[in-house]
């Protein structure tokens, strides 16, 4: 299967090839988050993250963190070659504005004539991204028909829209870790101090499926990359997590 990734970086699109996924999560709860071996048409490899992501003003998104992560020295991330949100349709482009919309695309299979975000001061950009529709019948007259026990019944449904990143670093997950020859512990909790001292963020999502082993070209040497940062936060002025959902062991520590 191709797709594309529309990069919001430089405005490009890029084809990846991609097979079944090497990560599928099938919880309700989740983003339908899956991770794909991929290759470029170019014959690199990489690894294609496609989500459905939070969307609104508080919420970041993966690729800007990697950028800003990069940019503060963090080590033992991974590299970002692009990332952007889905776009499904082509908008509608003025007569006088005709020739100079910029080309883009979501999946090939889909359409090779789909172009890229509209102007943002002619169109709501949202109208044109894969995005949930759920949040927006939360109010409807016949969404919740009726209380519980007298209480008011509250339904919290975040916006979600569709995005992929890309990234030039790829690995294998912790799961298959065998032998002492990396230095693994040493690898994440550097990433874990630098992020807290040089750029005031906590990850707040470490687990076994978001630490990889990449083995280094020179030496042979595996070390531990720290992936997954779409739900890290950054610090307040005391030293605090913003945002505390997902958080509390780390503000009682």
């Amino acid at each position: 299967m191709v797709v594309n990734v529309d990069d919001e970086q430089s405005g490009g699109v890029h084809k990846y090839f991609i097979s079944r996924p090497v990560i599928l999560l099938l919880s309700m709860a989740s983003r339908a988050t899956r991770g794909y071996w991929a290759v470029s048409e170019d014959g690199k490899i990489a690894f294609l993250k496609d989500a459905w992501r939070y969307h609104g003003d508080v919420f970041e998104r993966e690729g800007e963190i990697l950028i800003a992560l990069r940019e503060a020295g963090i080590r033992n991330i991974p590299e970002l070659l692009y990332h952007g949100d889905v776009l499904f349709q082509k908008p509608p482009v003025p007569s006088n504005l005709k020739g100079k919309q910029k080309s883009s695309a979501t999946d090939t299979s889909e359409s090779e004539n789909r172009s890229a975000c509209p102007l943002t001061e002619l169109y709501n950009v949202l109208d044109f991204m894969h995005r949930i529709l759920t949040d927006q019948y939360i109010d409807a007259h016949w969404s919740l028909p009726g209380d519980v026990d007298d209480t008011k019944r509250c339904i919290v449904v975040l916006s979600r829209v569709h995005y992929r990143v890309t990234l030039a670093t790829v690995g294998y997950p912790l799961e298959q870790f065998k032998g002492t020859e990396s230095e693994l512990p040493v690898d994440v909790i550097l990433v874990m101090v630098d992020a807290y001292a040089q750029a005031n963020r906590l990850h707040r999502n470490i687990s076994l499926g978001n630490v990889i082993l990449c083995r280094n070209r020179g030496d042979g040497v595996r070390r531990g990359i720290l992936i997954g940062w779409e739900l890290s936060c950054q610090l307040d002025d005391k030293g605090h997590a913003r945002e505390y959902e997902r958080t509390e062991g780390f503000t009682k520590a």
